[in-house]
């Protein structure tokens, strides 16, 4: 169990604060391993304390897919910093059931089922005589049919339930004796027997005392709310308005990651991105002009490169240039316009790399001037390339009016870049690591990371500075 999913049910017990984990126990040490999810049930008259516990312990509480919310569930989200690993708590304070992103029964056995808990090291558990119920009840008036699913869910509880006790909780659930030994009888059953149309038909008959529908048409508002469900999916992969993702209450943080050559700026990046995208609206968007990133523009000029140089390739490859840095630079300024109202809607906007416009030519700044301008006679060209220089560094200037609320800067030595990087520069290099020292954003907090640390470690660390700032 992580530390921080230990530390959660400590507390839980030491504020007497009535609470199960209620569904799927065949699985639920993957939860709190920081693998699934966990579904925790607590007591409507404890739901406050609970949030005050799960605050203490920096839990955060995001803002669930308009499609999948309901009333009577929450998503909380924690970091456990021994693992890095992110928990994501399912609170409860009503047993849902019913289809996909609608929910439309609640199971009523709900004082029983806090009564005839069972306790597991330091976990409260449901009981396997009601989880078992409770299984019955998602199958028969909701839509999991999945075979393998059930057999599992079986193959557990067959482990915990024994007769006798069986026969006590099927009558304090008011099953006469007929039913409850036929109930037992299907326990030994094979899912796909438990999906057929005949049984659903018998077990809908006698389960129905154990629900109640809460939601009125809820196979309109299930379809419905499945196409929103995969409209978003679609137009979150092209979007930065779009997410299928929970997103933060509050605005939301954009975090740039800056470095010189041989940082890990691209996989730290990557890594920062996969462990929050794992549940939050976050997007990693690439700033630079490297291997990442590739124009019309840039592969033309790839192409020319192999050309016996002359005056028309020349002033081919000069307009290609200038053109090109243009692109990036309006490339450079819509994302960082798009990700500022995509953080104004919760989101997370992770940026590799960041523009500035100190120094010209290096770490993301101005290229034109600095480039093609040298040693240049021809007064045609020079106007075309100082035009160009103009239209890039004024599109730079508003896009670094989008300041970044988090910089992360990667730092190593020159040296250590270059035994990393051997095919750059030595000199350039160490200018390069002494401008990103020096580099500052107005309102930014800025972290200085040692990127010659064990590479694990430095993700840990890196994941405590924005897990810190996500739960402010």
């Amino acid at each position: 169990m992580l530390a921080i999913c230990d530390n959660l049910f400590l507390q839980l017990n030491s504020h007497a604060i009535r609470y199960l984990l209620w569904k799927g126990n065949n699985h639920y040490q993957d939860g709190i391993n920081g693998i699934g999810d966990v579904d925790i049930l607590i007591h409507t008259d404890d739901a406050d304390a609970a949030r005050s516990v799960l605050a203490d312990l920096h839990f955060i509480n995001p803002a669930t897919q308009s499609y999948a919310a309901h009333p009577a569930m929450e998503d909380w989200l924690g970091y456990d910093a021994e693992s890095g690993k992110m928990v994501h708590i399912h609170f409860h304070t009503a047993m849902v059931l019913g289809h996909k992103y609608v929910h439309e029964y609640e199971f009523t056995p709900y004082e029983l089922c806090f009564a005839k808990s069972v306790q597991q090291e330091n976990l409260t558990l449901q009981h396997p005589v009601l989880e078992y119920f409770l299984l019955l009840c998602r199958i028969v008036f909701g839509d999991l049919r999945s075979e393998r699913k059930i057999e599992e869910n079986l193959i557990y509880l067959r482990q915990h339930i024994v007769v006798d006790g069986f026969m006590v909780i099927a009558d304090a659930c008011g099953f006469d004796a007929s039913t409850a030994q036929r109930l037992y009888g299907l326990l030994s059953s094979h899912g796909k027997k438990l999906v057929s149309q005949e049984i659903q038909k018998e077990l809908k008959i006698a389960l129905c005392s154990l629900v109640k529908k809460t939601i009125s048409a809820p196979s309109l508002k299930n379809r419905l709310r499945r196409y929103q469900s995969g409209y978003l999916h679609k137009r979150s992969k092209k979007s930065l308005r779009f997410s299928n993702k929970k997103s933060l209450k509050r605005k939301g943080l954009t975090i740039a990651f800056i470095g010189q050559d041989g940082a890990g700026k691209s996989t730290v990046t990557q890594h920062i991105n996969e462990w929050l995208s794992w549940k939050l609206n976050a997007k990693r968007l690439y700033l630079g002009s490297g291997d990442h990133y590739m124009s019309w523009q840039k592969k033309l000029l790839k192409k020319l490169s192999k050309k016996k140089a002359g005056l028309p390739i020349n002033i081919l490859r000069g307009l290609l240039s200038i053109s090109n840095h243009i692109r990036i630079a309006k490339k450079t300024h819509k994302t960082l316009r798009n990700a500022k109202k995509m953080t104004e809607n919760g989101g997370i906007a992770l940026f590799d790399r960041y523009p500035q416009l100190a120094h010209h030519g290096i770490n993301d700044g101005p290229k034109i001037r600095h480039s093609l301008t040298k040693n240049l006679s021809n007064p045609i060209m020079r106007f075309f390339i100082l035009r160009g220089a103009a239209k890039e560094e004024s599109l730079l200037k508003k896009a670094i009016q989008y300041t970044p609320d988090i910089v992360i800067k990667l730092i190593l030595s020159p040296e250590e870049s270059i035994r990393r990087k051997p095919e750059e520069n030595l000199e350039l290099v160490r200018r390069k690591h002494e401008i990103i020292k020096e580099l500052t954003f107005e309102g930014a907090q800025i972290y200085t990371i040692d990127a010659t640390m064990d590479f694990e470690e430095e993700i840990r660390t890196i994941k405590s500075i924005i897990w810190d700032n996500l739960y402010l």
